[in-house]
């Protein structure tokens, strides 16, 4: 393996990777101590890079420079965009937030979907990625770019005219937000789902931390998918607005009980 940053005490973190691959297999967990990061220097930096073509750059650079707000170095793969792409039901115009859209993949697969009346409202706090997103859609007229806070979610849709979204969508590190901020925005998230059957929260993580730890519960029900064709694997929640609400079904996945999907 490739083992690059500080390798002090046990507990300084350090990114690990498998040379033998074309993308990282292993992104570490990391030990925030005292608020570091990894000491990476440039030329490992340039070498990540070499090694895994694949890596957004800036998102890279951007994890190195604000770890507690930047989730992940690998950008999020086609077969888990596509999956929770899936559990949106596209076949009238929506409104769809996404909470920390990074460098745009999952953006891209949702809009992919929608229809030229629909709005897609991408909420990013990284000003460079804020940049790198309006670039990228400069000259789409159905996505609005918010250099924001998720948890301002419910003034930002009043300025733009809507009184609530049918969705959102949040990769965000919740694990890292302190626990009242996290209260918080999970409560105006739901505030801000409009109160149908389709409505829902769509969140993709390592874990099913936002589940089993409760901090859901103000949701009507949850089912959750796990998708391994990811670095690294993630669990896709989603938080019902309605206890009638439900997935489109699709070929990606069979509709089992009310806490699980599976891969077919």
């Amino acid at each position: 393996p490739l083992e690059l940053g500080s390798k002090g005490r046990s507990r300084t973190p350090r990114l690990i990777f498998d040379t033998r691959r074309s993308t990282p297999v292993f992104v570490g967990f990391f030990g925030f101590e005292n608020s570091r990061i990894l000491a990476v220097t440039t030329a490992e930096k340039a070498e990540i890079l070499r090694r895994f073509p694949d890596m957004h750059a800036l998102l890279l650079k951007r994890f190195f420079q604000n770890p507690r707000q930047i989730a992940y170095v690998v950008p999020s793969s086609k077969a888990l965009t596509r999956r929770v792409a899936d559990k949106m039901d596209f076949s009238k115009p929506r409104v769809v937030v996404e909470y920390g859209p990074g460098e745009g993949c999952h953006s891209r697969e949702i809009l992919a979907r929608m229809s030229p009346e629909s709005r897609l409202i991408l909420i990013e706090l990284d000003a460079e990625l804020v940049e790198c997103l309006r670039q990228q859609f400069k000259d789409n007229p159905v996505v609005t770019i918010v250099h924001g806070s998720a948890a301002d979610i419910l003034s930002i849709l009043a300025n733009l005219g809507f009184s609530h979204c049918d969705y959102v969508v949040s990769g965000i590190p919740f694990s890292l937000i302190p626990a009242e901020l996290k209260r918080e925005m999970l409560e105006r998230t739901l505030e801000a789902l409009c109160p149908a059957e389709h409505a829902a929260f769509l969140v993709y993580q390592v874990s099913r931390e936002l589940k089993e730890g409760g901090h859901c519960n103000h949701f009507a029900r949850c089912e959750t998918q796990f998708c391994l064709f990811n670095i690294p694997p993630m669990w896709i929640s989603v938080f019902y607005r309605t206890n009638q609400g439900f997935i489109p079904q699709t070929p990606s996945s069979v509709r089992l009980s009310s806490d699980a999907m599976v891969e077919v």
